[in-house]
C-alpha cells in the first residue's frame, strides 16, 4: 500500500490523499468525483495548499483492500443464496400457505417491499419506501451520478446495507455518503465496503445509531472548539440561544457532501480520509470562521437558521482558502487526534449523563410523584 503524502504536497495538491481509494490504473478520489452541481474543478497551484498531518492509527482506505472486500462479502451472498435456495425448498408448501393468507402482516410487508423498484430481499417495514424516497432526492442535477446509473446502484447499496446491519439499518445522510463513494469507485459493490471502512475510521457509525448520542457528543466538542476559538460566534449563539446540532448534523451526518462541491468537497474529502474525523473538525471550525462577520451581525435566531438553511453547494469558501484555514494553527490550535478522542470519550459521558437525568425527570412527571433531589438540583 502506498504511504499517503501529505496534503498539498508537491504537485498532487489535494488529490494526494485521494490515491488511498484510486485502483492501480485508475485517477485518484480528487479527479474522478463529480461536481455535485456540475461545477468546474481546478487543480491548485504548487505550494498553495495547506499543510496536513498524515494519518496515523487507521490506515486509509485502499482499492485493494475495498476489492477484496467486496469480492468475499459476493462469495458469502451466494453462499448464502444457495442456502436459501435449499430451505426454500423445504419450506415451499409453508410459503404457499402464508400466500392464502393476504390479510396477515407478513403478506403485507411482503408486498410494500416488493413494489418498491429493484426489491430484493424484504427490509423492515418502511425501510424500503424511505430508501426508495431519498434515492429520488440524491443529486437529481448530477448529470455524471445519472448517466452512470447513480440511482439505481445507490438503492442497491442502502438496502443491502439495511439488510447487513440492523443496528445501523438504514439512516437519512447515508445516501450522500454512498452516492459520492459511487461516483468515485464507479461501482456499487466496492461503494458498499467503502461507506463501512469510513465509518470505522472516522468512529462515526454511532451518529446514526443509540439515539445519535456520539453526534450530539460531537456537537458539545465543537461547542468547546468554538468557545475556545471563535469567542464572538459562540456569544452570538448564546445570545440566540441556537443550537450547534443543527448546523453539526447537516454537515457531519453527510460528510459535507449537501453543503460543498466540486473541488471543495474533494479536498475535504481527501483531508478526511488522511486524517480521519479530525479533519472534519477542522473543516467546521473553518467554516465558521469564514462566516464569522455574517454570523456576528445576526439579529435574531431566525437570521441564523436562515444563513444555514440557505448555504448550499457553492455558496461557501473556497478551497484554498477554507483549507488553510482548517489547518491553521493560530485559528484551530493543535489538534491532536489524541486529544479528540479523550474529548470526544468524555463528551459522550457527558451526553450519557444528561439522557439518563432526562429520564428521571420523565419519569418522575409521570408518576406525579416529587422528584429526586439529585434531579431538581440539575434540572
Amino acid at each position: 500500500m502506498k504511504k499517503s503524502r501529505r496534503l498539498g504536497s508537491g504537485e498532487d495538491g489535494g488529490a494526494a490523499t485521494s490515491e488511498a481509494l484510486a485502483e492501480p490504473g485508475q485517477r485518484p478520489v480528487a479527479a474522478e468525483l463529480q461536481p455535485a452541481e456540475g461545477a468546474a474543478s481546478a487543480r491548485a497551484p504548487e505550494g498553495e495548499a495547506p499543510g496536513s498531518a498524515v494519518a496515523s492509527g487507521a490506515a486509509p482506505l485502499s482499492a485493494a483492500g475495498l476489492e477484496a472486500t467486496a469480492l468475499e462479502e459476493l462469495q458469502r451472498a451466494r453462499a448464502g443464496g444457495r442456502s436459501e435456495a435449499s430451505a426454500a425448498e423445504h419450506d415451499g408448501p409453508r410459503e404457499r400457505a402464508q400466500e392464502q393468507r393476504p390479510d396477515s402482516a407478513t403478506a403485507e410487508e411482503a408486498e410494500v417491499e416488493s413494489a418498491s423498484p429493484g426489491a430484493g430481499p424484504a427490509l423492515p417495514q418502511g425501510v424500503g419506501e424511505l430508501i426508495e424516497a431519498d434515492v429520488l432526492r440524491t443529486f437529481p442535477n448530477n448529470a455524471a451520478f445519472q448517466q452512470m446509473g447513480g440511482p439505481d446502484q445507490l438503492r442497491r447499496v442502502l438496502r443491502q446495507l439495511a439488510l447487513d446491519d440492523a443496528e445501523l439499518g438504514y439512516c437519512q445522510s447515508l445516501n450522500f455518503v454512498a452516492a459520492v463513494f459511487i461516483m468515485v469507485l464507479r461501482e456499487d459493490r466496492l461503494a458498499l465496503p467503502a461507506m463501512r471502512q469510513t465509518l470505522v475510521k472516522l468512529g462515526a457509525r454511532c451518529w446514526y445509531t443509540d439515539g445519535m448520542r456520539q453526534l450530539r457528543a460531537d456537537t458539545v466538542v465543537l461547542e468547546d472548539l468554538v468557545r475556545a476559538r471563535l469567542p464572538d460566534v459562540h456569544r452570538t449563539f448564546q445570545i440566540h440561544r441556537f443550537d450547534l446540532l443543527m448546523v453539526v448534523s447537516k454537515w457531519f451526518l453527510c460528510l459535507y457532501a449537501t453543503v460543498m462541491e466540486g473541488e471543495t468537497l474533494r479536498r475535504v474529502w481527501d483531508a478526511m480520509l488522511c486524517d480521519g474525523v479530525e479533519a472534519l473538525f477542522r473543516v467546521a471550525l473553518a467554516t465558521l470562521a469564514c462566516r464569522e462577520e455574517a454570523i456576528t451581525q445576526a439579529r435574531s435566531i431566525d437570521d441564523l437558521l436562515h444563513m444555514f438553511q440557505d448555504w448550499t453547494p457553492g455558496t461557501g469558501p473556497g478551497p484554498e482558502k477554507l483549507l488553510r484555514a482548517a489547518y491553521d494553527e493560530r485559528l484551530v490550535g493543535r489538534l491532536s487526534r489524541a486529544w479528540l478522542a479523550g474529548q470526544r470519550r468524555l463528551a459522550v459521558q457527558r451526553v450519557a449523563t444528561a439522557d439518563t437525568r432526562l429520564e428521571m425527570r420523565q419519569q418522575a412527571l409521570w408518576r406525579g410523584g416529587v422528584r429526586p433531589a439529585s434531579v431538581l438540583a440539575h434540572g
